[in-house]
């Protein structure tokens, strides 16, 4: 095996896409990674045998920490230390760009994932709410068993806030409250600057690769309808831009359709949805401004 390194690029995103498969259930899609690689505040590492990708690695980086966010290793190649040299490339990669932490997420029951990380120090720092409380409620009903107070514990919704106990807040974390913000429900004209802000950096990005974006009237105010949320405001305004302009865009890249140089047009069509359109003439379109 002639195993080298090297800094994953949106072209490896195919190559990629396959090992991603080949060791997930539920994998990441191309354009997932075609977008990882071409931001800035990520670092991707790719291990291949030759020019064959049989792994990758990779972070996100924010100041002076990195998030680990993946590692995989090709099945036919596991067993054969792979992982362990790729995890100490993107380590010492990371720490030329700064970084003087990292973390990371990994199921308890994955033990060799668990065994490569402690191998380079890393150690556990705590275990999701949802895992503590499920400990918490079994330790309490084993209690019950374990002292005759209960032959056996049956949990239901009624039985379960009795498990839990009451929701209180400790005099120490209210002291700590100075003040209190009353935040009014967004209205449109409040969604649509935000709508403009969140494509301003898509715009910005585009940017980079010699690209313009614009977008209609229709489809702005599509973006703004489906993006408010009378719960959550504007938190799903991220997101559908994401999956309806940003996925849209990186497909069409992918595929050839837009290359460097070209507009890119967002578009409300008759069914509801949103096309991407291709064009390099100018068009009577809503130029998305620069964000404030």
């Amino acid at each position: 095996m002639n195993l080298t390194f090297r800094e994953m690029m949106p072209e490896d995103a195919v190559a990629v896409e396959a090992v991603e498969q080949a060791c997930f259930a539920i994998p990441w899609s191309r354009e997932s990674f075609w977008k990882e690689a071409a931001n800035e505040n990520t670092c991707y590492l790719l291990a291949l045998d030759g020019e064959q990708v049989i792994g990758y690695a990779g972070c996100w980086i924010s100041f002076e920490e990195a998030q680990i966010t993946n590692i995989a290793i090709a099945p036919d190649y596991r067993g054969q230390k792979v992982g362990t040299r790729l995890m100490a490339e993107l380590i010492r990669l990371v720490k030329e760009r700064g970084v003087t932490a990292m973390t990371l997420e990994v199921r308890p029951s994955n033990a060799p994932a668990r065994a490569l990380y402690a191998h380079y120090g890393f150690r556990e720092a705590g275990v999701r709410n949802l895992e503590r409380t499920i400990t918490s409620v079994l330790r309490k009903c084993a209690r019950k068993i374990a002292s005759g107070e209960a032959e056996n514990v049956s949990v239901t919704g009624t039985s379960l806030e009795k498990l839990l106990g009451p929701r209180m807040v400790k005099p120490e974390f209210l002291n700590r409250i100075d003040d209190i913000v009353v935040f009014h429900p967004l209205g449109m004209a409040q969604i649509e600057k935000i709508v403009d802000i969140q494509l301003a950096d898509v715009r910005a990005r585009l940017a980079k690769e010699r690209m313009t974006l614009a977008i209609t009237p229709a489809a702005k105010q599509m973006l703004a309808v489906g993006g408010l949320d009378p719960v959550f405001g504007a938190r799903p305004l991220k997101r559908l831009v994401q999956r309806e302009v940003v996925d849209a865009i990186a497909a069409a890249i992918i595929d050839g359709t837009v290359r460097e140089g070209d507009q890119v047009t967002v578009d409300a069509d008759k069914d509801g949805g949103f096309t991407v359109v291709c064009d390099n003439t100018p068009s009577a379109t809503y130029e998305v401004p620069d964000a404030e």
